[in-house]
C-alpha cells in the first residue's frame, strides 16, 4: 500500500510542481544515449564501449554478496555511518533476493515539513540542508547557489571493496558540473567545499565543455580522475534511473542509465580508499560547482557491485518496488 501511495504522490508532484510545464503524462524514462566514444580526461581515461560489464570479470551468476555484519551505527550529519561493513563482492544473477541482500541504505524522502532524511534499511539518516521535505516522496532542490543539498553521514562507501550507487532523478537543467551525488573529501576538511576535491566518487548530469552525463572517481583530485561518460547530458524534466558501480574487486567503474550499460572503464582504486567525510546528494566537493537543480526521487547504496542483470531488474522495478515495500 505504501509503495502505491508513494507512486501516486510522484504523479501528483509531477503535475503540480513547476518543471518547465511538463505534464505528468510525459514523465517517462528517457532514451539511453549511445556509449560515448573513447576519450581521455584524467588518468585512467574513459575507454568507451560496454566491455567488462556483467558483474565484472568472470560474469554474473555467483551467489549474492552479503556484506557481513557488524558495521557501526551512526548519527546523521557528520557522524560515523550506519554502513554494514564487509568485503563487497559481486552480487548475484538478477533476482530481487540478491538486490535485497546487497542493499545497505535506502532513501525515499518520505515526510512533510521535516529536514530528516530517513534510511529505511540502515541507520544512516541524513539531513536536508536549507530545505524541507514537502510530502512528495522526493527531495526537491533549487540548484544554482541555493546551497540546498542532502547531507548524509560519513563512511557510506569506504566500508566496502565494491559499491553500487543508484538513483532515480528528475533534472530540470541549469549549468554544468552539478552533482547528483558526490562522496569524498576536500582540502578544506570535513563539511567544507574547496577549490578541488581530493578523494571522491561523483555523478554529474552535465560535465565539462562536452556536457556529458559523467561519473568519476579519484584519489588525488581531477588530474587523477577515472571517468565514464554518456554521449550527451542527462535529459531534462523526465524521471531517469542511474547507477554507478565502483568495483574494486574487478577494478572497474561502470555507468548505467535506465538499466543499460552506458560505459565501463578500468579502475585502479577501491571504495575503501575514498575518504568519505562529505557524503552529499546535490552538492559538489568543488566550491565553484552549482548545486543540483531538480528532484531526487530515490537513492540507494548497495555494498556490492551489482551485475548488469540486477541493475536492469532494479531499473525495471522502479523507485517503489513491491519487494522493498515497507
Amino acid at each position: 500500500m505504501e509503495a502505491r501511495g508513494r507512486a501516486a504522490r510522484r504523479v501528483e508532484r509531477a503535475a503540480t510542481v513547476e518543471r518547465a510545464a511538463v505534464p505528468a503524462a510525459t514523465v517517462e524514462r528517457a532514451a539511453v544515449p549511445a556509449a560515448a566514444a573513447e576519450r581521455t580526461g584524467g588518468a585512467g581515461g574513459a575507454a568507451g564501449g560496454s566491455g567488462g560489464a556483467s558483474g565484472g570479470t568472470g560474469g554474473g551468476g555467483g551467489a549474492s554478496a552479503s556484506a557481513g555484519s557488524g558495521g557501526a551505527s551512526g548519527s546523521a550529519s557528520g557522524g560515523t555511518s550506519g554502513a554494514t561493513s564487509g568485503t563487497g563482492g559481486t552480487a548475484g544473477s538478477g533476482s530481487t533476493a540478491s538486490l535485497e541482500a546487497a542493499l545497505r541504505h535506502r532513501y525515499s524522502f518520505e515526510g512533510t515539513g521535516t529536514a530528516v532524511v530517513t534510511d529505511s534499511v540502515g541507520t544512516a539518516h541524513g539531513t536536508v540542508v536549507n530545505g524541507l521535505l514537502v510530502g512528495m516522496s522526493a527531495v526537491i532542490l533549487n540548484g544554482g547557489s541555493s546551497d540546498q543539498f542532502v547531507d548524509l553521514p560519513n563512511g557510506l562507501v569506504s566500508p566496502f571493496d565494491a559499491v553500487t550507487l543508484e538513483a532515480w532523478v528528475i533534472w530540470t537543467g541549469g549549468t554544468r558540473w552539478q552533482r547528483i551525488f558526490d562522496f569524498g573529501n576536500t582540502i578544506g576538511g570535513e563539511g567544507a567545499q574547496a577549490a578541488e576535491g581530493l578523494t571522491y566518487v561523483f555523478l554529474s548530469p552535465s560535465a565539462s565543455a562536452d556536457a556529458y552525463l559523467r561519473a568519476a572517481a579519484s584519489l588525488n583530485g581531477p588530474s587523477q580522475e577515472t571517468q565514464v561518460s554518456a554521449s550527451a547530458s542527462l535529459a531534462t524534466n523526465i524521471i531517469i534511473h542511474l547507477a554507478v558501480v565502483m568495483d574494486g574487486n574487478n577494478q572497474l567503474l561502470l555507468l548505467y542509465q535506465d538499466g543499460v550499460l552506458v560505459q565501463s572503464t578500468p579502475l585502479a582504486i577501491s571504495p575503501r580508499s575514498i575518504v568519505d567525510q562529505n557524503c552529499w546528494l546535490g552538492r559538489s566537493q568543488f566550491v565553484s560547482d552549482p548545486e543540483f537543480q531538480g528532484s531526487i526521487e530515490e537513492f540507494r547504496i548497495y555494498g556490492a557491485a551489482l551485475s548488469e542483470s540486477e541493475i536492469e531488474l532494479s531499473a525495471a522495478s522502479g523507485p517503489d518496488p513491491a519487494f522493498l515495500a515497507n
